[in-house]
């Protein structure tokens, strides 16, 4: 994956979405490059520790997000 792009979740998701580097995942209402943005009182995850990045590294991205990266994943 390109160092230019974060890997997150949601809680309840099942897949990953790609932000930019440098999105504050955590605070506002990020977009992932595929534009989807989390429900209302369901934050970004897998933004912090290396237990978060596991999980997120370990959940398919979706469609747009997957065309984003180029076919990875």
């Amino acid at each position: 994956m390109s160092d230019e792009r974060t890997r997150v979740y949601t809680p309840y998701g099942r897949m990953a979405h790609l932000l930019p580097l440098g999105a504050l995942v955590s605070f506002g209402s990020p977009v992932a490059l595929c534009r989807r943005s989390p429900a209302l009182f369901d934050s970004w995850r897998g933004t912090g520790s290396q237990a978060e990045y596991d999980k997120a590294a370990a959940l398919p991205l979706c469609q747009r997000c997957k065309k984003a990266a180029g076919g990875e994943r």
